[in-house]
């Protein structure tokens, strides 16, 4: 069977062989080809099944036109949903992804940044581990190595980074629960020296001080995130025995209150009615929970495009590019 060639690419969507060349091997955006061009022609590309030679390519351009990913915890419902944007959006671009894990491990997340750059990929989209002490990222940031953090970052470090508000999330949300009549939150979250977790704990206690209450340190309970359902069992506990009257308990990420959620079941605790709940980040089972549970959405899939776009602009317009960008994007609070 004859091998697709590029010159069969253009011919059938209509361009140069020059045009459909720049569009597959991803030098579209520098030479002014619109979106709608680019378009056709991956689309022709995947009809016709064209397997372009990546090693000759990579070694001609000194690019593998590869991206690699590493999120925290791929179990996870936001940084799965974040994977699956970070590929549509790369493929548009005419890069491939390589997805990582890091499974909120430091060292592993060390060990992936230095394997993914013995493949040689071109640039890094990485979600810090929670109790990363930013070595790795201090690296690459010396190195020049391209590279954008979502979701986390490091505030002595002056890196590209795309992330929410969560103060401002995280002070809507807690203003919501103290609407609802409760002046005894709980907060339930994994513990993390990371800056979304300041942040996040930092709205709370804004939100409390402008309602005149009290912030209360014991209401914030940092489970261990080796053993989270025993943790979570024992936070929730501990917030329904303490003297503050405790009646509605805020979780700090979604999956801590998935877990969170099946542990009051066990407990036979009824929602709203003997304890209400809240999460940051939203999850679909929250919409079929009864009743369905109020959550703060992340804007998932602008914060996977806008990550690779910068990304991209940095791989292939490192002169153009001077200045670092840092985005922090509006997070959405679901009233349900």
């Amino acid at each position: 069977m004859k091998r697709v060639s590029l010159s069969d690419i253009a011919k059938a969507a209509g361009v140069s062989k020059t045009t459909g060349s720049m569009v597959l091997n991803g030098r579209a955006r520098e030479n002014g080809i619109s979106d709608a061009t680019c378009e056709r022609v991956w689309k022709i590309a995947k009809e016709l099944k064209y397997k372009p030679n990546l090693m000759a390519r990579g070694l001609r351009l000194g690019k593998t036109h590869t991206l690699g990913l590493i999120v925290a915890d791929i179990s996870n419902d936001f940084f799965a949903q974040i994977a699956r944007t970070v590929e549509e959006t790369a493929t548009r671009y005419g890069y491939h992804v390589i997805f990582c894990n890091s499974d909120e491990n430091a060292e592993k997340l060390t060990e992936l940044i230095q394997t993914l750059k013995t493949r040689q990929v071109d640039g890094l989209i990485i979600s810090p581990a929670l109790h990363d002490y930013d070595n790795e990222i201090s690296r690459l940031k010396r190195e020049k190595f391209p590279f954008v953090l979502i979701d986390r970052y490091f505030s002595k470090i002056n890196t590209n980074y795309v992330v929410v508000n969560n103060f401002e999330a995280s002070f809507q949300a807690t203003s919501l629960l103290l609407d609802r009549g409760y002046n005894r939150i709980g907060i339930i979250a994994v513990f993390s020296n990371s800056i979304q977790h300041k942040l996040r704990v930092d709205g709370y206690r804004e939100a409390l001080k402008q309602n005149g209450i009290r912030f209360l340190r014991k209401l914030v309970v940092e489970v261990s995130y080796g053993n989270l359902k025993e943790s979570i069992i024992n936070a929730i506990r501990k917030l329904l025995d303490c003297p503050n009257n405790v009646r509605a308990i805020y979780f700090l990420n979604n999956r801590v209150a998935v877990i969170g959620l099946e542990c009051i079941n066990e407990m036979n605790l009824r929602i709203p009615k003997d304890i209400d709940v809240l999460s940051f980040d939203d999850n679909e089972v929250f919409r079929l929970f009864d009743p369905p549970i109020t959550a703060v959405a992340q804007p998932v899939h602008e914060i996977a495009e806008k990550a690779v776009s910068i990304l991209i602009d940095e791989i292939e317009r490192p002169k153009k590019i001077s200045e670092t960008r840092q985005i922090v994007l509006p997070a959405k609070l679901i009233k349900r």
